[in-house]
């Protein structure tokens, strides 16, 4: 599999020649290959486009676990919160550019992003002091190294979005900073939910105890945009 990746990011492989070569891999597996990637240097951008391979491979995995697990699992939690965030994405997305102009409107609107941006530390301090900590300690440090770095990058274009909407910046810089968020939390619930979380699952034993040091960081209360 190692080698259908590098062979792939050198451009020596068809998409759909290395999709047909990776049939049928499970999660793990793929999990295991970037961590070998990782240790030999890949960054985030050949990550990238290796998992354009193996999207539609494992896009189905997180509707499987939710078939399965309980929902107060803290697995099912975190899925939860992604869907309601993806929920709030789509919704944001569907604003017209007459709302955007409008000042009102734009500034209730801006308010709510802000908020929910802050409101998803939650789930993010959940996923790096309790699941990340416990991949590491079994040495699958792997791709989560990469989605804490997503998180940082998170941080940081949520801080100037903030910094914009507090100083009543330039419009148009704010709302490309919100898409900028909006494409890396997309791509980032997606490897965390079909490939992150089903090796968490297979990895992690005390399951009672995450749930509790979840219980003790707090769960994401997204607030809804308001409708014009």
């Amino acid at each position: 599999m190692i080698d259908i990746f590098k062979e792939y990011c050198k451009g020596g492989l068809e998409k759909t020649e290395a999709e047909r070569k990776l049939r049928g891999t499970e999660p793990m597996e793929i999990y295991m290959a970037e961590m070998d990637l990782i240790a030999q240097g890949y960054g985030t951008a050949e990550l990238s486009r290796i998992s354009e391979l193996y999207v539609q491979l494992i896009e189905s995995e997180h509707l499987e676990i939710n078939k399965t697990l309980d929902r107060g699992h803290p697995i099912s939690k975190l899925m939860v919160e992604h869907d309601n965030l993806l929920a709030f994405i789509q919704s944001l997305m569907g604003i017209s550019d007459d709302i955007k102009h409008d000042t009102v409107h734009r500034l209730k609107i801006l308010d709510i992003v802000v908020k929910n941006l802050f409101e998803l530390e939650k789930h993010i301090q959940r996923e790096e002091r309790i699941i990340f900590k416990r991949l590491r300690a079994q040495g699958l440090e792997g791709r989560a190294i990469l989605l804490a770095e997503e998180h940082c990058d998170i941080r940081v274009h949520r801080k100037r979005l903030k910094y914009l909407v507090d100083n009543h910046d330039d419009c148009h810089e704010t709302f490309t900073v919100i898409d900028d968020i909006l494409y890396m939390l997309r791509f980032h619930t997606f490897i965390e939910n079909d490939l992150l979380y089903p090796v968490a699952l297979n990895s992690i034993k005390d399951w009672e105890r995450v749930s509790a040091e979840s219980d003790d960081i707090g769960y994401c209360e997204f607030l809804p945009l308001p409708e014009y």
